[in-house]
């Protein structure tokens, strides 16, 4: 009598947690679906530029693709260009202006 009474107790908690998730759930989707999702900085700009990826489509890998950040309520995503501090400045400011120009060249409107 004691085991049925103690698993209609976690059954009925079991299903209490779930239906108070679910709720939780719609309301954070609710919440994000009426504000500006911003990510600050992503380093997408090396990965178009050397491993030639399209992150218009997933990936199979890596954080950041068109279609996560859309699914992720981002809204404004700002990527950012990494220059070496080492070497001569004209190297570094011209391995700037490339990763610059290959983003520009794979803009997704």
């Amino acid at each position: 009598m004691r085991s049925s009474l103690l698993r209609l107790f976690v059954v009925v908690g079991l299903c209490t947690s779930a239906a108070l998730a679910q709720e939780a759930n719609d309301r954070a989707r609710r919440i994000q679906a009426s504000v500006l999702g911003v990510d600050g900085h992503n380093d997408t700009v090396q990965r178009i530029m050397f491993e030639n990826v399209d992150i218009g489509n997933r990936l199979p890998d890596g954080a950041i693709d068109i279609p996560r950040l859309q699914e992720g309520g981002i809204h404004v995503p700002f990527f950012a260009l990494w220059v070496p501090t080492y070497g001569f400045r004209t190297r570094q400011a011209h391995a700037g202006l490339s990763r610059r120009n290959a983003a520009r060249s794979r803009q997704i409107s």
